[in-house]
């Protein structure tokens, strides 16, 4: 995902967790975009998605 998005806010309209080794976490948003969480391979890297595309780590937050 190269440009920013700003989830907070926003209204959860649903949460999908079909099965915890395909999908992942889905959650639904009343306008529509979707939020997707994942594991990838049993590997422990958590994959993030928002509206089909991937959420690159770009920095660390603080908690200051």
């Amino acid at each position: 995902m190269n440009k920013e998005e700003t989830i907070a806010g926003k209204t959860v309209q649903g949460v999908s967790y079909p099965d915890p080794w395909g999908e992942g976490i889905t959650i639904l948003f009343t306008d529509g975009s979707k939020l997707n969480v994942y594991e990838r391979m049993q590997a422990g890297q958590i994959i993030v998605k928002y509206n089909g595309q991937e959420v690159v780590y770009e920095k660390e937050f603080s908690d200051d």
